[in-house]
């Protein structure tokens, strides 16, 4: 069975790694599958991100649950609109609420296609974060990061996804968070 899958996180957390360790597996079994990143466009103003930001994760939702549904392959996803809900307010001035209306109307006109939609949200310690930092994080200011992850673990429990785990990555290396993933995706 093909799976879209949502992988979030505050930054540093181990998507990309994740997703690299998904991505060889999908391909040694010869599994088609298809990875998409999601992100903001920098410089532009708080109506025009917000704007943007709704028709991205609009057009995510139909690429996810009407378009590609009959398609023979695996779609991951590097963030999405969970994210979006992180940072729109804590970085970019505007509301990130609306994601949960976007979820809400695709829940209601694809019903029965969100069986196979798995969000993936890893957490760890702001300090951990902060070490791990390659520059490209919003801030490395320690309660900005405790704010962010809080953010993500109440987001990822409010959305309307079925198919949910929070996985604390702290104190375990790349392959035991790789097995849990694993076992939540029903792939071990």
């Amino acid at each position: 069975m093909y799976k879209r899958i949502i992988f979030e996180s505050p930054d540093n957390c181990g998507k990309d790694t994740q997703i690299r360790l998904l991505s060889t597996r999908f391909a040694k079994q010869m599994t088609p599958y298809h990875v998409l990143h999601y992100s903001a466009i920098p410089g532009i103003t708080p109506e025009e991100s917000k704007a943007y930001s709704m028709c991205l994760y609009r057009d995510m939702f139909r690429l996810i649950l009407h378009e590609t549904a009959e398609v023979d392959r695996t779609l991951i996803l590097n963030r999405s609109h969970i994210g979006e809900n992180v940072y729109a307010p804590m970085y970019r001035n505007t509301d990130g609420e609306w994601i949960f209306l976007i979820e809400k109307h695709f829940k209601m006109a694809y019903p029965y296609k969100w069986d196979d939609l798995y969000l993936i949200t890893f957490v760890d310690d702001p300090e951990n974060l902060i070490k791990r930092d390659d520059g490209l994080s919003f801030s490395v200011d320690l309660d900005k990061k405790a704010s962010e992850i809080g953010r993500f673990i109440t987001t990822t429990k409010q959305s309307n996804i079925v198919n949910k785990i929070i996985i604390n990555i702290r104190n375990k290396d790349q392959h035991r968070v790789h097995e849990e993933v694993l076992n939540f995706l029903n792939m071990e």
